[in-house]
């Protein structure tokens, strides 16, 4: 009896995760921050919905950093996936906005920043340069 449960109990935790194939990890962006500051990102123009309740300053605070002078793959869409960017991307050109700490800290909605401009860089990029880029983004 207590095997099934506890097959019950993992069976449960291993279909509750997405499967990301290697593929798709080969294919997620690589961000090279050639900044001397901690940068923050935000996928903009995407087909999701960044600025809902669920999607808060605070998770691209958490999960979006990038500390200076380094780099890290970013995003959970494999966006040099042609599928992927197709399912994604609005319209043929992705823009990725970099915001400071002091910037997203702020008192102030995550729609108000963007629609205000107070992000510190607009990465704008089709899915031709992303490839051509070796599905890297230099932030400088």
């Amino acid at each position: 009896m207590k095997k099934i449960i506890i097959f019950i109990l993992l069976a449960h935790l291993l279909l509750a995760n997405r499967c990301v194939t290697k593929e798709m990890r080969n294919n997620t962006l690589t961000v090279d921050n050639q900044l001397n500051q901690e940068v923050f990102l935000l996928p903009y123009r995407i087909k999701y919905d960044y600025f809902d309740v669920d999607f808060s300053k605070q998770r691209i605070l958490y999960n979006y950093d990038i500390s200076p002078l380094s780099e890290k793959k970013m995003f959970h869409t494999p966006f040099c996936m042609k599928d992927s960017w197709e399912r994604a991307v609005i319209g043929d050109t992705l823009e990725i906005l970099v915001f400071s700490r002091d910037t997203l800290e702020r008192d102030r909605t995550l729609e108000e920043l963007v629609s205000d401009e107070s992000y510190i860089r607009k990465i704008k990029l089709t899915y031709g340069e992303l490839i051509r880029d070796s599905c890297r983004v230099v932030i400088e």
